[in-house]
C-alpha cells in the first residue's frame, strides 16, 4: 500500500511459476524474509515491501495489537523504508514512518496524482500528465494545503475539457 499508494511507485506482480513459501513452524517473519530474499526472482520486490511490513508486526492479520508471535516469540518491529526521492528512514514506530512520510514531497507528489485520479474517474494517460502538473505545483504552492489541491484540480480548464466521468471513460 505504502509503495503504490502513497509514494506512486510500481509494484510488479510475481513472476509466473513462482511459488509462495511455505511458513515453516518456529520461523520469525524475518527469518521467512530472508527466504524470500535468497531467491533473485522474489528479492526484486521483497527487499521494497517487507522492511516496510516489519514496522507493522505489532498488529496482526486483522488489527488486533500483540507484543509476541504465536509460540512466545517476541516480535521486532524495526522498519525501513528505502528507495525514496526523500522520504528513506529506518524506524521503530509507526508514527516515525509517518513523520518522514509526512515531510516528503515525493509522497505530497503522489497524494496530488491520487487526488486527480480520482477526479478523472479512470486510470490516468499520458493527455493526463499535464493536468497532474499544475495540481502537484498547486498543491506545492500552497504549502500543501488539501483544499487548495482540490479547487486547483476543479477550476483547472485541462479538468473542465476531460468532462464528466462515465461507463465509457
Amino acid at each position: 500500500f505504502i509503495r503504490v499508494e502513497a509514494l506512486c511507485q510500481d509494484i510488479k506482480p510475481a513472476p509466473p511459476g513462482i511459488d509462495e513459501p511455505t511458513k515453516e513452524e518456529g520461523k520469525s517473519p524475518r527469518e521467512e524474509w530472508e527466504q524470500h530474499v535468497s531467491n533473485p526472482d522474489c528479492a526484486v520486490c521483497h527487499v521494497l515491501m517487507d522492511p516496510i511490513g516489519f514496522g507493522f508486526e505489532n498488529f496482526d492479520e486483522v488489527g488486533r495489537y500483540r507484543s509476541e508471535y504465536e509460540g512466545g516469540y517476541p516480535i521486532d518491529n524495526n522498519g525501513s523504508l528505502t528507495g525514496t526521492w526523500d522520504a528513506d528512514v529506518d524506524f521503530t514506530s509507526i508514527p516515525e514512518l509517518g513523520e518522514s512520510m509526512a515531510n516528503s514531497e515525493e509522497v505530497m507528489d503522489c497524494i496530488a496524482r491520487q487526488w486527480v485520479h480520482f477526479a478523472v474517474g479512470r486510470v490516468l494517460n499520458l493527455e493526463d500528465a499535464c493536468l497532474v502538473q499544475e495540481a502537484v505545483q498547486a498543491f506545492k504552492a500552497s504549502d500543501y494545503d488539501p483544499k487548495q489541491l482540490i479547487l486547483a484540480i476543479a477550476t483547472s480548464k485541462r479538468f473542465a475539457q476531460i468532462g464528466a466521468p462515465n461507463e465509457e471513460n
